[in-house]
């Protein structure tokens, strides 16, 4: 049962690297357009832990249903979809953020 589904749960885990790796480059960017002490930073902390939280929860969730079998391969490619949401609302807020800091 796990061979069938080891190249998913492989995609998986490039899902989570990549978002992590872009939620540490919008933080980064973050941290030297407005400086850690500013307000606009702090106001991304919540938003880069809901991120974090999404993410994780959906690594966690998929890696399991995947390796016990819950999911078919067909069903397997819409995993993606809480990740992209994850980064879509980090960086909208990051945008936001910064539109509001420099008008």
């Amino acid at each position: 049962m796990m061979g069938e589904y080891k190249d998913y749960i492989i995609l998986q885990y490039m899902y989570f690297l990549t978002t992590i790796g872009f939620l540490s480059v919008f933080d980064y960017l973050a941290k030297r357009k407005m400086g850690v002490k500013s307000r606009g930073y702090l106001n991304l902390r919540l938003p880069k832990f809901i991120s974090l939280v999404i993410a994780s929860l959906t690594a966690i969730i998929s890696q399991y249903c995947l390796y016990k079998g819950m999911i078919g391969a067909g069903a397997a490619t819409y995993l993606s979809v809480p990740y992209f949401a994850s980064i879509s609302y980090f960086v909208v807020t990051y945008f936001r953020e910064i539109k509001r800091i420099t008008a």
